[in-house]
């Protein structure tokens, strides 16, 4: 779930100016900012903290996951 979701926002971070041009439906960027009646630069800087926890809740989980090949300290360290 995780992954899913640093992909699809980052995807939405890259693209989305272009596919509203396109006619796309509306991204995550514009969905926040219709709900926050934030600006488009706050409703970014949202979405580039949103792939930051998740990283950071990824990397959390498989740390905590004893199952890993590589030894504890180095996953730590990562």
């Amino acid at each position: 779930r995780c992954s899913a979701t640093v992909l699809r926002l980052a995807n939405d971070l890259g693209t989305s100016p272009d596919e509203l041009e396109r006619g796309d439906v509306l991204k995550s960027i514009q969905c926040y900012m219709n709900e926050t009646r934030a600006s488009e630069e706050k409703a970014r800087a949202y979405m580039q903290q949103m792939i930051s926890d998740t990283w950071n809740e990824m990397n959390y989980e498989k740390i905590s996951n004893d199952s890993s090949i590589l030894p504890r300290g180095f996953l730590e360290a990562a």
